[in-house]
């Protein structure tokens, strides 16, 4: 029987107001398979089991568990075979692949308020639409997008949009055909041609409403406007807000935000590029105030730039709860690596919250050609530090489709036979703190670090992949 380590002691004033929630051995067939943060919760989430093979190639997960800031554990499930795990938009129920059955007699249940809820065979189909982007669900109701064919394959232009409600208890279903957002606002002489299909968005919100998210981009791509138009859960429209985002002299440039899709094509089908326009930037939302942080990358080039183009610089516009406009964040970057011409599906940007201000950063060829972090203050858009890493040794590129946790294979200066995720980077940079914790680790295998962020602080998850693994939470 394995012994967790739970300790609520602080360690030395050294570093930042630091707490080890846990730290445990590895165990044979029982190994951490995955952990992430709930960022809204603060909650750290692991799940462990066996790799994939043979019949089954996921990885097989014998038991997950939360962990709050104080050490403080929640068993969610144990002594399962379960194959894949999903959490709901507020992060409450949890919806899994049980094979404790057999592979062929797999079972799909959720799990809300610490009870199982199985689901038939027939109603797994539907399902489908939560890998897609055209299903949700929260711990009453499932949510999906269709067309008149009950098809998730929906033709935006042409076809009407109906809105599926499930209870997911009862399993009783509605269907509400709801009023499409109209298209002159995104199609027509004054606005870009799309690359492939127009699509809308589906974004199903903790009160149990759904968005329609729409983009429209000018043809000179100087203007782009989000478009929400909500709807409640029995498909009727509540209200449309607005987002406008303009900057001077400049235009809005696609990049690998999250906010659209992207597919394979070329001759070869092996090149990969957007499929739809909607990666002309992307937001993330404060949980608790409801403000909309909208954000991207900027050039000067008007003209089509879906695939190649020069970035000169990243924007971040604050909107309240109520699509008002806040502030605004324009913020040039001056930079060889940078500024030079991109194959922009091949450049990585993301924002997240960090204690009380706003993170954002820039991965370009996996890091080969540039890197850079900023920390801009919430309240005001102001930069507090931004900071390109500049590396001694060159390392490994995540592939088109992933941004790999591991994507550093280097020795950054003060360091020796350690990895780090893309966050870490940031992290020991921006609290030196840090960087003196992970220094004073001793192993004598290779160490890893992979660091999660979220409005409270900072978890860093450390492993050798041989012994050990530990979670320690780093607070201001």
């Amino acid at each position: 029987m394995k012994k967790i380590l739970l300790s609520i002691a602080l360690l030395s004033s050294v570093y930042l107001s630091a707490q080890t929630v846990i730290e445990e051995k590895y165990e044979k067939k029982n190994k951490p398979l995955s952990y992430f943060l709930l960022s809204d919760s603060n909650l750290f989430v692991i799940s462990k089991g066996n790799k994939g093979g043979g019949l089954v190639k996921a990885d097989e997960i014998n038991s997950m568990y939360t962990y709050d800031a104080n050490g403080s554990k929640k068993v969610l499930f144990t002594d399962k075979k379960v194959i894949g795990t999903m959490f709901s938009v507020n992060k409450d129920a949890l919806l899994v692949t049980d094979i404790s059955s057999g592979v062929f007699n797999s079972k799909t249940k959720y799990l809300i308020n610490d009870k199982y809820i199985e689901l038939e065979k027939s109603e797994v189909r539907d399902m489908t639409g939560f890998y897609s982007g055209y299903g949700f669900f929260t711990a009453k109701n499932e949510f999906y997008l269709k067309n008149k064919k009950n098809e998730f394959d929906i033709d935006f232009e042409k076809d009407d949009i109906y809105l599926t409600v499930k209870d997911i208890v009862t399993r009783k279903k509605e269907l509400y055909k709801i009023e499409k957002p109209s298209l002159i606002k995104f199609i027509g002489p004054n606005f870009i041609k799309s690359k492939e299909k127009f699509r809308f968005n589906l974004v199903v919100n903790k009160d149990e409403t759904v968005d329609l998210d729409g983009k429209s981009i000018s043809k000179d791509y100087a203007n782009t406007i989000l478009y929400k138009t909500r709807f409640s859960n029995d498909g009727k429209k509540v209200d449309e807000l607005v987002y406008d985002l303009k900057i001077a002299n400049h235009v809005f440039l696609y990049s690998r935000n999250g906010g659209g899709e992207f597919t394979y094509g070329g001759y070869d089908n092996k090149f990969l590029h957007f499929s739809d326009d909607l990666s002309i930037n992307n937001y993330i939302k404060d949980s608790e105030t409801g403000d909309l942080y909208i954000y991207g990358l900027y050039g000067d080039e008007f003209g089509k730039l879906n695939d190649m183009a020069n970035p000169k610089g990243f924007y971040i516009f604050k909107f309240d709860k109520s699509g008002n406009k806040i502030w605004e964040s324009i913020n040039k970057i001056d930079d060889a690596g940078f500024n030079s011409r991109h194959v922009m599906i091949s450049v990585f940007v993301d924002l997240f919250q960090l204690n009380n201000n706003l993170c954002f950063n820039i991965k370009i060829g996996g890091l080969k050609s540039f890197f850079n972090y900023s920390i801009i203050d919430q309240s005001s858009g102001k930069i507090i530090k931004s900071q390109n890493i500049e590396f001694n040794e060159t390392f490994a590129h995540p592939n088109n489709m992933n941004n790999y946790d591991y994507g550093i294979n280097t020795s950054l200066k003060g360091f020796k036979d350690v990895k780090f995720s893309f966050e870490s980077i940031i992290a020991i940079n921006y609290y030196p703190k840090i960087a003196d914790y992970i220094k004073s680790v001793k192993s004598k295998n290779d160490l890893y670090f992979s660091s999660y962020f979220s409005k409270l602080g900072i978890w860093l998850f450390e492993t050798d992949n041989n012994q050990y693994y530990k979670v320690t939470f780093f607070k201001d």
